[in-house]
């Protein structure tokens, strides 16, 4: 049997954007095939006002203020295809590849760029900026599933290639300074995976191991007229070899679903920085993992208790010692000796009748994120700075309602979060609170209707407090034959702006974002 889907959507903001996908999928007795291709086009503006002010070590206030427009421009090809063969009875053998080329090219126009000096305005021109990026990744996986007597043995093999071009071009119109970035990004990663599942008296135990082989190669190249900079020419190389191996229990006792597992892992690393290897201290390179659940199902109730202490290490991309230039005063700066984050996360999921509630705590360390810092060299200077966060905690809630009454099916949820979060003195702890429901109606002869709306209050995020946000959608659908036509609306007439203000190390930082988030939209799509 073949099957065929297509659809074309688009959305229509300050920009179009349209997105063209298509699949077809093929089965039979003994295999299955899909092949699934897709085009976007997306088109944004904002606008950003950002304003940054600090102390210099003799006292005087440093203000740096821009207000740029910025558009943003990207052509996105995806496409895919799976293959499963089916030899025998429990037996799977097949491959999925997938692939993405991005061409996104972003510009920046500020009509005035200003510092000042106590007051004193010190530089006063307009400046253009563009990013010029073109990002390639591919994905394939194969794998085997069967089994050996009563144990189920899976194989899975993971290969990861990609490639990345990055320019970008920094000109000054009243001070004719010019900065030119020419960036390559390549990377790879091949992981192998054997687990194996045996019943043992009313048991089940896993166990596997897995080895992951990866690297990064990252160069940057700076070229500057009229401007003085410390960003310089480098390359760096980053390459991982990972060890795991893993254990689990899975049992039915006293009426409840108990689960536990325990996984090892081994990590030797490696830097180098133009042809010489760096040496990078890390705590240990052996982490364990140990995870527990307890459930309970019963016929109005269910409920799941779990903990897990997971890890989670540092993107490639922030490896580096790459300084980047946002504009004259303000730089971004990478760090090659970023730490692993781990998290101890215990949580409660449940659902009683038309009732589902959620609690969670989690014990972070190492979180990697951008801190505010002066430049060391450069008084006027400021630098956004990856670095770790030592630890934090945060505390989550929600509640949601969800019921059908005929053709009507609405539902509410209402969430808290909040981080606890100290660093230098200072307490990020601001909570969120968040309203969201959801109202579809069935209007018959293939109509219906879709509602959405959400709140989201004044919060901390790490660092960053942001602004308080509302949101809402409205979609009409109609089916005729095998075709689906979606339209819809969002956020029409509502205040577009995002405030994130930090304040930390003595540096004070307000960024509006002017966002791209209201439109319309039409969906049309045959099954």
């Amino acid at each position: 049997m073949t099957s065929l889907s297509a659809s074309q959507y688009a959305l229509l903001q300050n920009r179009l954007s349209t997105y063209t996908g298509v699949n077809v999928a093929h089965s039979n007795a003994r295999a299955y095939w899909n092949f699934n291709a897709g085009y976007s086009r997306a088109a944004t503006v904002s606008g950003n006002s950002d304003y940054y002010g600090m102390l210099n070590g003799s006292g005087d206030l440093l203000e740096t203020f821009s207000s740029s427009d910025m558009t943003n421009r990207s052509d996105i090809f995806m496409g895919g295809l799976g293959l499963n063969i089916s030899p025998a009875k429990e037996t799977n053998i097949g491959f999925v590849s997938n692939l993405k080329v991005v061409a996104v090219t972003i510009d920046y126009a500020s009509e005035g760029l200003i510092h000042k000096e106590n007051g004193i305005v010190r530089l006063n021109t307009p400046y253009t900026s563009q990013i010029d990026s073109r990002p390639y990744k591919s994905t394939s996986s194969l794998y085997y599933n069967g089994k050996i007597g009563a144990t189920s043995v899976n194989v899975t093999d993971e290969i990861l290639l990609g490639s990345a071009t990055k320019s970008s071009v920094y000109d000054e119109v009243g001070t004719s300074a010019h900065a030119q970035t020419k960036g390559a990004d390549r990377y790879g990663m091949n992981s192998l995976m054997l687990s194996f599942q045996t019943p043992v008296k009313g048991v089940k135990l896993g166990y596997g191991a897995e080895l992951a082989l990866s690297f990064n190669k990252n160069e940057l190249q700076q070229t500057e007229q009229g401007i003085v900079t410390d960003v310089v020419s480098s390359t760096v190389k980053n390459g991982q070899t990972l060890l795991g191996t893993f254990v689990d229990v899975r049992a039915q006792w006293l009426g409840l679903s108990w689960y536990a597992g325990l996984r090892y892992e081994y990590e030797a690393s490696s830097y180098t920085q133009n042809g010489t290897r760096v040496t990078r201290q890390k705590p240990s390179p052996h982490f364990l993992s140990p995870s527990f659940s307890l459930s309970y199902s019963g016929e109005d109730l269910q409920a799941t208790l779990s903990y897990r202490k997971s890890l989670h290490r540092p993107a490639y991309s922030s490896l580096n010692n790459f300084t980047l230039l946002e504009n004259h005063y303000v730089y971004q700066q990478g760090s090659p000796f970023l730490l692993n984050e781990t998290n101890d996360a215990l949580q409660l999921l449940g659902t009683y009748k038309t009732l589902s509630f959620s609690a969670s705590y989690n014990y972070i360390r190492n979180t990697a994120t951008t801190a505010l810092a002066r430049h060391e060299t450069k008084a006027d200077v400021l630098l956004k700075r990856r670095i770790n966060i030592p630890s934090y905690s945060t505390l989550s809630l929600g509640l949601n309602w969800s019921d059908s009454f005929g053709p009507y099916s609405p539902s509410v949820e209402v969430g808290f979060q909040k981080q606890l979060l100290k660093y230098s003195g200072l307490t990020f702890d601001r909570p969120m609170m968040e309203l969201s429901t959801s109202h579809y109606v069935e209007l018959g002869k293939g109509w219906s209707v879709n509602a959405d709306a959400s709140y989201s209050s004044r919060s901390h995020s790490l660092f960053s407090e942001y602004s308080a946000k509302w949101s809402y959608s409205l979609m009409l659908s109609k089916e005729i034959g095998n075709f689906t036509f979606d339209l819809s609306l969002q956020n029409l007439f509502l205040d577009n702006k995002q405030y994130r203000t930090r304040r930390m190390a003595g540096i004070f930082a307000q960024e509006i974002e002017a966002r791209d988030f209201s439109g319309a939209g039409l969906n049309v799509s045959y099954r």
